[in-house]
C-alpha cells in the first residue's frame, strides 16, 4: 500500500487557484491523501489557525476567520472528499503569502504544494513575470516539489 501524501493548495479564490485545485485533484490526489487548503490573509498578526474545510460552508465560520464563502470551491472539495476519500482541511495564515506558503511547507511537512500562477506580463521571458511574484518565490524557496498551474 502506497504512503498517503499531504498536498498543500494555495487558495486565494482566483481563477488560477481554482484551476490549480482541480489540476491537483485530477493528477495528484489519491484515496487517503490529505489536501490542505492554505489560505493566507493580510494582517499584522503572525498566527495560524485551522478548521475543517466543510465548516467553511457555514457563513458564521467564514465571517469569524475572514474567509470568502465560495460555493464552487466548496462543492469541488466536498466531491473530492467523497469520491476520492481524501481528507480535506484548511489552514489559515495571516501575513505575506510568499513567506507563509513556504513556512506552511515546513510546519505541515507537505509532500508537495500546488499554486496558481498569475503572471501579468507574458511578453517577457523572466520567470517572475510568467509566474507572478508569489509563485516565483514559492518555486525558488519551498522545500518540497512545487507545481504552478496557470
Amino acid at each position: 500500500m502506497a504512503k498517503s501524501s499531504t498536498i498543500g493548495i494555495g487558495i486565494d479564490y482566483s481563477t488560477s487557484c481554482k484551476t490549480a485545485l482541480k489540476w491537483a485533484i485530477d493528477h495528484l490526489i489519491d484515496s487517503g491523501d490529505t489536501i490542505v487548503l492554505l489560505i493566507v490573509l493580510s494582517s499584522k498578526s503572525d498566527s495560524v489557525d485551522s478548521a475543517g474545510s466543510l465548516e467553511f460552508n457555514d457563513i458564521h465560520v467564514c465571517r469569524k476567520y475572514g474567509v470568502t464563502l465560495d460555493s464552487e470551491l466548496f462543492n469541488v472539495l466536498e466531491l473530492v472528499s467523497t469520491a476520492k476519500k481524501a481528507n480535506v482541511v484548511a489552514k489559515i495564515y495571516w501575513g505575506d503569502p510568499k513567506e507563509k506558503l513556504c513556512e506552511a511547507v515546513i510546519h505541515l511537512k507537505l509532500d508537495a504544494i500546488v499554486i496558481g500562477g498569475r503572471g501579468q506580463c507574458e511578453s517577457t521571458t523572466t520567470i517572475r513575470a510568467l509566474l507572478g511574484s508569489t509563485s516565483s518565490h514559492v518555486v525558488r524557496d519551498a522545500r518540497c516539489p512545487v507545481t504552478v498551474v496557470k
